[in-house]
């Protein structure tokens, strides 16, 4: 079929569009990239490049060959990410799939009280004194713990479970499966699109979290990787002095190219989990946005 002059004239203007959003993207991260791999002097002489002029490892050896602060926040947030991640999957649904069956008492109520939290909150103190009368300050759970539950991801996942057909439940029942038997044996083997799409959105929002850590971590040994970054860009010697990095043979340090290290580093795993997840990323997130 011959495509009309609107029709050519829309597809240009999107390849165009999506060109410039992928090089507004990607140039920015590359430029990134390549400072972790250049040399300190030449880094601050010549300032940031798209192509190095001296090659250097020095900031990853930096990075990963001392007993840094840094490599302990990667840890800790790759714990917070998979613990995290496990448990919100794991919550999300069984608050979900209740949510997605019409003969629930009280489903519209409850249904309102979600779509409230979506628009108004307790408020920063009420929030922060009851995690810490939970016992949580100062622990890596003070970041998990709320995080955990996403009403926005509930709904994506409870409106994936409504557009499952009522035959697959109909026919457990008759075979005298019960509520827990059809959800673990039936819905989530059929919703591994949407647990994907999920799985990502609450992998990346446990990785890129920084804001509770600020809140409630005060040991350095403790933060995640996105805190610290975030304070080694805006105070580097300070932070390596006071963790006992910065010692008589280490004095010289690459300070901006291990900055810009420490960025890659903080942002490379998540990127590269995402082609994984990809082919259900696509279907899971268009049938849990337009079933209703």
């Amino acid at each position: 079929m011959k495509k009309s002059y609107g029709e050519k004239a829309f597809n240009l203007i999107n390849v165009l569009f999506m060109i410039v959003l992928i090089l507004a993207f990607f140039i920015p991260y590359w430029v990134i990239f390549a400072a972790s791999f250049t040399d300190e002097l030449t880094l601050l002489k010549s300032g940031y490049m798209i192509i190095p002029q001296k090659l250097s490892l020095s900031a990853y050896k930096f990075i990963f060959l001392n007993d840094t602060v840094i490599f302990k926040a990667l840890g800790n947030s790759i714990f917070i990410t998979i613990i995290g991640t496990i448990l919100a999957v794991i919550i999300t649904s069984m608050f979900a799939y209740p949510l997605s069956r019409k003969y629930l008492p009280g489903r519209k109520w409850v249904m309102i009280y979600v779509m409230i939290t979506m628009l108004f909150s307790g408020g920063l103190i009420p929030f922060y004194l009851v995690v810490k009368s939970l016992g949580l300050h100062d622990s890596l759970w003070a970041v998990i713990i709320p995080l955990m539950v996403s009403a926005w991801n509930m709904i994506l996942i409870r409106n994936f479970f409504m557009a499952v057909p009522n035959s697959l439940e109909e026919s457990a029942w008759i075979d005298g499966a019960n509520d827990l038997i059809i959800f673990l044996k039936i819905m989530l083997p059929v919703s591994k699109p949407i647990l994907a799409t999920i799985t990502l959105f609450y992998a990346v929002a446990y990785w890129n979290d920084w804001y509770l850590a600020l809140l409630f971590i005060r040991e350095r040994t403790k933060m995640p990787v996105q805190l610290l970054i975030r304070e080694l860009l805006s105070n580097f010697n300070q932070i390596l002095a006071q963790t006992g990095v910065m010692t008589q043979r280490e004095a010289i340090v690459p300070q901006e190219s291990t900055k810009m290290a420490s960025i890659v580093v903080a942002s490379l795993p998540i990127i590269l989990v995402y082609p994984f997840l990809q082919k259900y990323f696509i279907k899971g997130i268009m049938v849990g946005s337009i079933k209703g």
